[in-house]
């Protein structure tokens, strides 16, 4: 691109066809480039000076800048800064360049994209590489830097209820099963033809929540961490972080109980549970019987394997029923219903809640006592006018603890199925008029059996 210029100059010397020299161009020095300048000599002046016909390549110096940018999303072209050795700024198209830049081979993936990382660079100067110019020395390598860019992505929580082991937390869980995420703003060049996060070079994201094993019942905070090569990634909860696991439900069936009238009510009650409300239990927390007594806070002697069922024996106070005693301290003889499953009287474990069945519990059967009454030892001989009175003679019972304890009151008769005028007659065990305070109202809570014994009462 320069015009031929010509001058005289003090040879110092030429040696082995180069010029170590300068030449004075319209008020500029041009160095003549050592051993890239062509010279051709002409014949001598009448001075005797040597005239030389001399063409060249003018000297730039390359030196890197700007040796850090961010991540674009398309590949990166490092082009180093030129100057002549006059300090001026050298334009040149790259055609004429007499250097090559040179990329390590990761610079660039398979689609032409340079990714964030550390690189080395360098010239390479050819002497083929211009016609015009010539590098003045080498240039050293250089570390060009490419730093992530920022990226927006917006999670937020599953709708949906989520039970106690739902969940599993660590290594092989699946907490992210229950997060919906995408990116929200920030991707540049090609990578804007993703569609999702996973789709980026280098991506990896994990979702964690404290603990291990299973998430515990109640309220816990997502914490989130995605990473990507190519850039930093900020997150956005859409409805917050907090991720609530309700207790898991099942149901208990009550049993049938039997009882006597004046029996008090049972301290214990044996429940039974399906082992399928435990079939969720992937991790096999709660598939022995020392397992599910900690489930219901009791000890694992408690526990009984039924087959397909638990059978837990729990406090009285766990099992609501409508049976209430009368005003002797007695449950009236009737059929109870179990109303409710309170697991607040018992140690109940925080991740479970437990319900009475909706159907096929037992109920409280309670029936009524039977007081055996018999006759006093030796009865009174009586004195009777005639049959009619006969009949109607009283015969005293014996107490006992029984009748003393449901308040029996009356009298026995004599068995007149065979008069026959004076003599000894037996006790009746069909015919009585005895009486408890125990039965009122719509409740006999006191049946009576008569044992006449042997002794029979002298009537004349």
């Amino acid at each position: 691109p320069y015009d031929s210029v010509s001058g005289t100059f003090t040879a110092e010397g030429l040696l082995k066809g180069y010029a170590y020299a300068s030449v004075s161009a319209d008020g500029s020095t041009i160095d003549l480039a050592v051993d890239r300048t062509s010279i051709t000599a002409l014949p001598a002046l009448e001075n005797g000076a040597t005239q030389l016909v001399f063409s060249y390549r003018r000297v730039v110096n390359a030196a890197f800048s700007g040796l850090r940018t961010d991540y674009t999303g398309e590949g990166i072209t490092i082009t180093p800064d030129l100057t002549y050795t006059n300090g001026g700024i050298a334009t040149i198209s790259d055609g004429d360049k007499p250097f090559r830049v040179v990329y390590p081979e990761n610079f660039y993936d398979k689609q032409g994209v340079t990714h964030t990382g550390t690189y080395s660079v360098s010239i390479l100067y050819s002497d083929a590489e211009s016609r015009y110019y010539v590098l003045a020395a080498e240039t050293p390598d250089a570390t060009y830097t490419v730093d992530k860019v920022a990226l927006t992505v917006q999670a937020s929580i599953n709708e949906g209820d989520k039970y106690y082991g739902d969940i599993i937390l660590g290594a092989g869980g699946n907490l992210a099963e229950y997060i919906e995420y995408a990116i929200l703003s920030g991707l540049v060049g090609q990578d804007t033809t993703c569609k999702a996060f996973t789709d980026l070079p280098g991506s990896g994201v994990t979702f964690s929540i404290t603990g291990t094993g299973y998430a515990l019942a109640g309220s816990h905070t997502v914490t989130a961490e995605f990473n990507a090569q190519d850039y930093t990634v900020t997150v956005s909860w859409e409805g917050g972080q907090s991720l609530t696991v309700l207790p898991r439900g099942f149901e208990v069936t009550a049993p049938t109980v039997e009882m006597t009238y004046g029996d008090a009510l049972p301290s214990t009650y044996q429940v039974t549970v399906l082992k399928s409300a435990f079939e969720f239990d992937t991790l096999g927390l709660f598939d022995s019987a020392e397992e599910i007594a900690a489930v219901f806070g009791v000890d694992s002697s408690a526990v009984a394997d039924g087959g397909s069922v638990w059978t837990v024996t729990v406090a009285a106070s766990a099992l609501r029923n409508n049976a209430t005693a009368n005003s002797f301290g007695f449950v009236n003889a009737d059929d109870y219903d179990f109303t409710e499953f309170n697991a607040s009287a018992l140690n109940f474990n925080a991740n479970f809640s437990a319900a009475l069945a909706s159907d096929g519990n037992g109920q409280i059967n309670v029936s009524p006592v039977t007081v055996t009454v018999r006759p006093v030892e030796n009865p009174a001989p009586v004195r009777v006018n005639d049959v009619d009175e006969l009949m109607s003679v009283e015969i005293s019972f014996r107490p006992s603890d029984n009748t003393n304890k449901f308040g029996v009151s009356g009298c026995l008769y004599i068995n007149t199925e065979n008069v026959s005028g004076s003599g000894n007659y037996p006790i009746s065990a069909d015919r009585h008029n005895l009486v408890s305070s125990h039965n009122f109202g719509e409740y006999e809570n006191v049946l009576f059996v008569v044992e006449p014994g042997s002794d029979t009462v002298r009537v004349s």
